[in-house]
């Protein structure tokens, strides 16, 4: 009886090892087999982002072994791009790395005393503007409150961007230099043909209607570094005159938004 037991342990033992043994032979295999080298990065949903910039934040070597490939660490580093809103990295084996990205939607620039901020659609101010950016969006100023972003304000806003957005008649997005904010007088927009239009909150399409109506007569041109002002928050009143922005001597009075 004790023969048997014993030659049962010595089989179980002898089995474990031979497993073991195996598995490391399969380890050892896998990790340094050219089978299973890296030999493609695939990146998809390129836009603003370029894929040289995604496959050196990557840093993936080629010929590095896939199952040493640590994919959320690229995840994170890749995510450091401001344009790069998502990622998702994955295997393909034996030896592709598949890396797709989602990148943010600016749908504005937010004016922050002389500097400019690219934000998304989600509200999320994700980059300091520059030229290389080779984008243009309109100018929201005033929604920086005390060095913070009035998140209730710029909420509206989209909603007026939003209906620019989707006009094919004047004023549309590509119309407009800026957008200025106030939480209580609302928004007043700034045409590139020297239009002031004050908004206030609200009913924009019935505001632009009647703006339309307006500019069918004879509305004055801003001319000599003015504008035409139009008030069109009160529809029982509006009024048109011309403007002229108030400027410290040894000023033009013109402003210019170069996007």
């Amino acid at each position: 009886m004790l023969a048997q037991d014993a030659r049962r342990a010595f089989l179980i033992i002898a089995v474990c090892t031979a497993l073991a043994l195996f598995m490391m032979y399969a380890y050892s295999f896998i990790m340094t087999s050219p089978f299973f080298s890296v030999r493609e990065t695939v990146v998809r949903g390129c836009k603003k982002v370029t894929e040289k910039e995604i496959l050196e934040l990557a840093g993936i070597v080629p010929s590095t072994n896939i199952m040493s490939v640590n994919l959320e660490r690229i995840s994170r580093t890749i995510e450091t791009h401001p344009w790069v809103r998502s990622v998702s990295v994955g295997k393909e084996f034996p030896g592709r790395i598949i890396i797709s990205i989602s990148e943010r939607e600016p749908v504005a620039l937010l004016r922050e005393d002389d500097t400019l901020y690219l934000v998304d659609r989600e509200g999320e101010v994700f980059k300091k503007f520059s030229a290389s950016d080779n984008i243009e969006l309109p100018v929201l100023a005033g929604i920086y409150a005390y060095g913070r972003v009035d998140r209730e304000l710029l909420k509206k806003a989209f909603e007026l961007i939003a209906n620019l957005s989707g006009r094919s008649t004047f004023p549309a997005t590509r119309d407009i230099s800026e957008i200025h904010a106030d939480k209580i007088y609302g928004f007043t927009v700034f045409t590139n043909d020297r239009k002031l239009i004050h908004l206030g909150f609200g009913d924009y399409e019935m505001k632009f209607a009647h703006l339309n109506r307006l500019l069918r007569d004879a509305v004055p041109q801003g001319e000599d570094g003015g504008f035409v002002k139009i008030d069109l928050e009160n529809m029982n009143r509006v009024i048109v005159k011309r403007w002229r922005p108030e400027v410290p001597d040894g000023t033009s009075g013109t402003r210019k938004t170069a996007l």
